[in-house]
């Protein structure tokens, strides 16, 4: 049962994430922050470390498109990397990009800078840096 629970909850972030981002409509992103944090109370039950930090990762990326940087970072913390290994480095490059497209550039860089792998945090770097100068 938890099974099914858990795919449904996905898919209505997936579902409601579209609109609240791509139009920047306070009332649809209050939306999907609220969505979001009834996956993240599932996400225990999921069974599989490697589905636990996939959702998290997923949910993480979300948050920021949805301008909850604040829980997406709290949220890429969670991630375990044990089974989904990159998976935390992944998150935390999708949220330096949002805040980057999103026009916070310092934020992004302070998200980028804080990826513990020297060579993908430096990849991150450059990517932020060319989208704030787009």
């Amino acid at each position: 049962m938890a099974h099914i629970f858990w795919i449904a909850a996905a898919c209505l972030v997936l579902a409601g994430l579209g609109p609240a981002y791509a139009q920047g409509s306070a009332g649809e992103a209050e939306q999907v922050r609220q969505i979001l944090q009834q996956v993240l109370v599932i996400v225990p039950t999921i069974p599989g470390q490697f589905a636990q930090d996939k959702v998290l990762h997923d949910s993480a990326i979300a948050q920021a498109k949805a301008r909850d940087v604040k829980g997406a970072l709290q949220t890429a913390a969670t991630i375990s990397d044990q089974g989904a290994p990159g998976a935390k480095v992944s998150a935390l490059r999708g949220i330096a990009v949002a805040q980057a497209k999103a026009g916070d550039a310092n934020g992004a860089l302070q998200t980028a800078a804080t990826i513990s792998d020297q060579g993908m945090g430096a990849n991150v770097l450059q990517e932020v840096f060319a989208l704030a100068q787009a």
